[in-house]
């Protein structure tokens, strides 16, 4: 349940700082949310996927 609490709470932090960014995006975007990080930047990345195919 911890480990639960801890993703839910990563995802609903990140949440805001996501979605402006990607009304700013012209087109699809990938998003891998990462932790809790205080740090904006430091709490998701984002991929272009036109520019940077995933491995997967």
């Amino acid at each position: 349940m911890a480990g639960l609490g801890l993703a839910m709470g990563a995802v609903v932090a990140a949440m805001p700082l996501i979605v402006g960014e990607l009304d700013e995006a012209d087109s699809q975007r990938l998003v891998h949310i990462k932790g809790l990080n205080p740090g904006s930047k430091h709490r998701y990345d984002l991929v272009d996927p036109c520019r940077s195919h995933p491995r997967y």
